[in-house]
């Protein structure tokens, strides 16, 4: 089965990388990322992506399109950004966040996304640095003030 995956994996990473990573080189900015050793060259996959709705600043759940008309729901942890919670204090900052979020890609909105390992992180969520047309999400909520660099 892992092997099936992995498979899968591959043959839509190629489709993706050929129809879409020239775009995203040119115009996407750069998220931080974690040392080298910490996440192998294989361990980035680019998916196809309908946000299915956007829950805080760094939270969407959204329906990744794995190739050969199979699709998957999935929470995910936008990769290398902190936007303030939706709660107490900071909620006017949170909904801010999450307000510009849905501007940027809207709910149905196509995206594609870049996950980091293909496993969950903190509370069951994938990492993921999410593109629209081309722009690096996670990077424009840093240069926005709309959230700050994660650290653990």
């Amino acid at each position: 089965m892992k092997a099936a995956l992995v498979a899968l994996s591959l043959s839509n990473l190629v489709l993706i990388l050929a129809l879409t990573v020239p775009s995203l080189l040119e115009s996407a900015g750069t998220v931080e990322a974690p040392p080298l050793n910490e996440i192998e060259q294989g361990d980035r996959y680019y998916y196809g992506a309908e946000v299915l709705r956007v829950i805080d600043g760094d939270t969407i759940e959204a329906r990744i399109d794995l190739g050969f008309d199979t699709f998957r729901v999935e929470t995910l942890r936008l990769y290398g950004i902190d936007a303030p919670e939706m709660k107490l204090a900071e909620r006017p900052e949170g909904e801010r966040s999450k307000q510009w979020l849905i501007s940027q890609i809207g709910e149905g909105g196509e995206t594609a996304i870049r996950t980091i390992k293909d496993e969950t992180g903190s509370f069951g969520r994938y990492l993921a640095v999410v593109f629209y047309e081309g722009r690096n999400l996670n990077q424009e909520m840093l240069d926005l003030n709309l959230a700050v660099p994660y650290s653990k």
